[in-house]
């Protein structure tokens, strides 16, 4: 067995996720039921073998965006690099005791009954700090048999547009290189001045660019354009 493959649930490394993975093992288990189980079944560690998981240690290592998933008690038992690194910022969000919570005490309470009263699906919560959107919190219930819930999150940072995933879209609509820049830079929110600032080039030029786009696409603004574009931008 290659020791990288045998890993703590606290680690970088998601149990379980090789081929045949050889389950926890459950302690303290109290007799009210799952609900009640004491905080060590989420700390025990799991052999996992086949390669599987070996690449998705490796992918997860390098994936930008802070993930993470966290117990009952708000604990972690899993994150990835990027999240450890968010944690250890303690901007936003941080580590109390082992318990992740906002900076932000009132938010903090806002946050763990936003995670307790998540449904069967993903939903979104918003940290705001001085006023501002600062952080988007996707949250996802996991659910494993035999082992009580969790909640898988991805923190999203709203203003870090260099963050977005782009298709080529570009041969959807037919666009050109530079119509298609012009389009990235609209739906961030850049107007035309500042665009043609930034691309150096005359206003007249991006001008024609987004009357050349907008004919392209069959939209007549930019929230137009927005709503048919946006599908093809990903986190």
């Amino acid at each position: 067995m290659n020791k990288a493959a045998d890993r703590s649930a606290r680690g970088h490394d998601l149990p379980g996720y090789g081929p045949r993975p050889v389950p926890p093992v459950v302690s303290d288990v109290r007799d009210d039921g799952l609900k009640d189980l004491d905080r060590t079944v989420f700390r025990q560690t799991a052999t996992v073998s086949g390669t599987g998981s070996l690449y998705f240690s490796r992918w997860a290592a390098g994936y930008a965006i802070p993930s993470m998933i966290l117990g009952g008690d708000y604990q972690i038992l899993w994150s990835n690099p990027s999240a450890d690194a968010m944690l250890a910022a303690a901007k936003d969000f941080h580590l109390t005791n082992g318990v992740v919570a906002c900076a932000d005490k009132a938010q903090s309470q806002a946050f763990h009954a936003f995670l307790t009263e998540l449904g069967d699906g993903p939903e979104a919560w918003i940290y705001c700090r001085d006023e501002a959107a600062q952080q988007m919190v996707r949250a996802e219930p996991v659910r494993p048999d035999g082992l009580p819930p969790a909640v898988a999150l991805m923190i999203y940072p709203v203003d870090d547009v260099d963050r977005y995933l782009w298709a080529d879209f570009d041969k959807v609509f037919g666009l050109t290189r530079a119509e298609t820049v012009v389009v990235k830079r609209i739906v961030s929110g850049k107007s035309a001045d500042e665009i043609a600032e930034e691309l150096s080039v005359a206003l007249d030029t991006i001008r024609t660019h987004v009357r050349r786009i907008y004919v392209k696409l069959g939209v007549n603004n930019r929230e137009q354009l927005f709503s048919k574009v946006s599908v093809f931008r990903v986190r």
